[in-house]
């Protein structure tokens, strides 16, 4: 082998290696950001419905803060326009609701666990991809807009 195609061979198995390495670091990256994001959203639904369920007053206002703690926290990363209506609307009755009166609360938990639901099955059918050059806000020629209920909402 020549010192030119020793050298070609040596910058394709750079070339090799290096492409290898940013896809591995992408399918990691992507499936932890997945897991938070599912675990935000099955946390947000559990303590929404907790909130309707729960019978010990204690136990239900621990769980009022904590819905309080993921509106104002993980579910605003991963929110959809959707879940942020319904998580909003929800947290509008929740401060004017007591325990007593924590049945009137269905309307609004059903609205924001199917938001949840709706955003998830989205996720699903479109295999939980993430858009790497738009979360690091890399300019990129446009696209086809993905539906409303999955674009990121800012507040």
């Amino acid at each position: 082998m020549t010192a030119v195609g020793g050298g070609i061979a040596g910058v394709i198995a750079g070339i090799w290696a290096a492409t290898t390495y940013l896809h591995t670091t992408a399918l990691e990256y992507r499936k932890e950001f997945n897991g938070k994001q599912i675990d935000a959203l099955f946390s947000a639904a559990e303590t929404a419905a907790t909130l309707i369920s729960e019978t010990n007053e204690l136990q239900w206002r621990d769980q009022r803060a904590m819905f309080w703690k993921l509106h104002w926290g993980e579910l605003i990363v991963f929110e959809n326009p959707e879940i942020e209506c319904a998580a909003t609307y929800l947290g509008a009755k929740l401060n004017a609701t007591e325990f007593k009166d924590r049945n009137s609360l269905g309307p609004e938990i059903f609205a924001l666990s199917n938001a949840i639901r709706k955003l998830i099955t989205f996720k699903i059918n479109n295999d939980w991809r993430i858009d790497l050059p738009e979360l690091v806000l890399v300019l990129k020629p446009p696209t086809e807009p993905p539906p409303t209920n999955a674009q990121p909402q800012q507040r």
